[in-house]
């Protein structure tokens, strides 16, 4: 997909659920020696401090979560999600 992209239009669109398709303009970044890495983010660790934080409200979670709802709204949540109206959903108790 990669090679084809860039062989057509000189971009690639890295399709994920965070991405939403951004384009990268791959022709450039080659003649500027640029390049681009990622990987998966080691949360696990972090996440019992986080999430203590994110409800006693001292933390901002809006910039993660797009969606926030109260924990009997479960199936609206999936549903939102399914549907790709939500990227990540945090349920309140």
């Amino acid at each position: 997909m990669w090679a084809r992209a860039a062989r057509s239009r000189w971009s690639a669109t890295a399709r994920s659920d965070c991405a939403r398709g951004a384009a990268l303009p791959i022709k450039k970044m080659f003649a500027d020696n640029i390049a681009v890495a990622g990987g998966v983010a080691p949360v696990r660790p972090y996440l019992p401090g986080l999430l203590s934080d994110v409800l006693a409200g001292s933390l901002d979670a809006s910039a993660v979560f797009d969606l926030q709802l109260p924990m009997e709204k479960v199936a609206e949540a999936y549903a939102a999600m399914d549907e790709r109206r939500s990227i990540k959903t945090l349920l309140w108790p």
